[in-house]
C-alpha cells in the first residue's frame, strides 16, 4: 500500500480515553493471572475517578467466579490490583491508587440492557 498522509497526531498512542485504557488494564490483568479460568466471562468498569484515586468493578456472572477472581485470601485480586495500578499510574502520569470491588452482575452476557451498561 501506498503511504498515505497521517490520520493522527504522532503522540497519539489510542483512540481510548484514559478511562478506558483504565478499564482494559484490569481486565488484561485479571485475564493474565486467570488462566483460563473466567476467558469471556468478566466485565470491567469505572465507577469513580476522583483526582488520584479509582474505583474499578470487576463483573461476573456468577458467586462461584467471584471467588476465583478474589481468590485464596485475596491475594489474586492484590495481584490484579498491583499489576493493573503500575500500568495505569503510566498512563495517567500521576501516583493514582486503584480500587478493585468485584460484583456479582447475574447472566450479564444476556441482558442486552445489561451489556449496554457495562459497555458492550
Amino acid at each position: 500500500m501506498p503511504e498515505s498522509e497521517r490520520l493522527y497526531p504522532t503522540e497519539t498512542v489510542t483512540e481510548l480515553s484514559a478511562q478506558e485504557r483504565a478499564c482494559e488494564e484490569v481486565r488484561e490483568s485479571a485475564l493474565g493471572f486467570l488462566e483460563n479460568e473466567l476467558p469471556h466471562s468478566l466485565a470491567v468498569t469505572m465507577d469513580e475517578w476522583n483526582g488520584d484515586e479509582m474505583h474499578i468493578s470487576i463483573h461476573v456472572e456468577r458467586d462461584s467466579q467471584k471467588g476465583i477472581i478474589i481468590g485464596n485470601k485475596g491475594e489474586r485480586l492484590s495481584k490484579i490490583r498491583q499489576r493493573s495500578q503500575r500500568n495505569i499510574r503510566k498512563i495517567t502520569g500521576s501516583q493514582t491508587k486503584l480500587h478493585l470491588h468485584v460484583k456479582v452482575s447475574k447472566d450479564w452476557q444476556q441482558d442486552p440492557k445489561l451489556l449496554g451498561r457495562l459497555g458492550f
